[in-house]
């Protein structure tokens, strides 16, 4: 089937794509306007799914490389990975409330202090 520029304009009027993006899918369906439409619309859910991916690991990466870090004064005390952090807390919810409260008055009244960086 013939490409025409009517074809293209119709498609991008349907679909908001731009015209490379109509081009491309109407050659790769051979001139068919539904397959054409349909091809745009995968691209984009595939490129929608490409950015979650990246935001995911973008996020599980912050989250490896942050740490938890216990300050008395100037002088850091302990250091651990947040994953780590997280995985005590976690594993430890019997005894946690307890020791989330002494460390919160702990750096209230005191020279603690504890950073998420």
């Amino acid at each position: 089937m013939d490409i025409t520029l009517e074809k293209i304009e119709n498609l991008i009027d349907r679909t908001n794509a731009s015209y490379t993006d109509a081009k491309e899918a109407l050659i790769k369906s051979d001139g068919d306007l539904l397959k054409a439409i349909l091809i745009i619309e995968e691209n984009r859910e595939n490129i929608k799914m490409n950015s979650k991916k990246e935001k995911h690991k973008r996020n599980f990466n912050k989250f490896i490389t942050r740490s938890f870090t216990l300050y008395k004064g100037p002088k850091e005390i302990l250091s651990l990975p947040l994953w780590l952090t997280v995985l005590i807390v976690f594993l430890s919810h019997d005894f946690i409330f307890p020791v989330l409260v002494l460390g919160l008055v702990l750096s209230i009244f005191t020279d603690y202090n504890f950073k998420i960086k």
